[in-house]
């Protein structure tokens, strides 16, 4: 490249930059997470990450499948978690996610007449709900 002028190396260099940059969006991003550590009843414990208060979290079961709970308390660095679901499959060491943002729903007049439960899933047998204004579950983020 001792021939070639100094724009168009700079525009290869250029070219060369903007690919790299590009191909950044594949990267997966790591995620730091918790392991559970002891089930009591419906309370679980979990350790490993930074948790907040009222956070909501994803905790692995045996069968792949994430239960979400929710941060009740925590004590030094053990965090109790409180699940929203039917608890199965369990296991020491499953991997508890953080999630960030809080819980919502789309509210509508789709609503009226149906059975749902905290988190706005349909408990009837009438279609999925969708669709609507999106309303944050969390009080103090309510808006009158």
């Amino acid at each position: 490249m001792s021939n070639v002028s100094p724009l168009l190396k700079d525009r290869v260099l250029k070219d060369r930059l903007f690919d790299a940059i590009a191909s950044l969006d594949t990267v997966p991003v790591a995620r730091v997470t918790g392991r559970l550590v002891k089930v009591n009843g419906l309370m679980l414990q979990a350790v490993g990450c930074r948790f907040k208060l009222e956070q909501r979290c994803l905790v692995e079961t045996d069968e792949g499948d994430m239960i979400e709970a929710q941060v009740v308390g925590f004590d030094h660095n053990i965090a109790y978690l409180m699940p929203v679901r039917r608890l199965g499959g369990l296991f020491a060491g499953a991997k508890v996610v953080p999630l960030d943002g809080d819980s919502s729903v789309n509210l509508g007049t789709h609503w009226l007449g149906r059975v749902v439960n905290g988190l706005g899933e349909a408990l009837d047998d009438g279609p999925r709900l969708k669709g609507g204004e999106r309303v944050s579950l969390e009080l103090n983020r309510l808006t009158p």
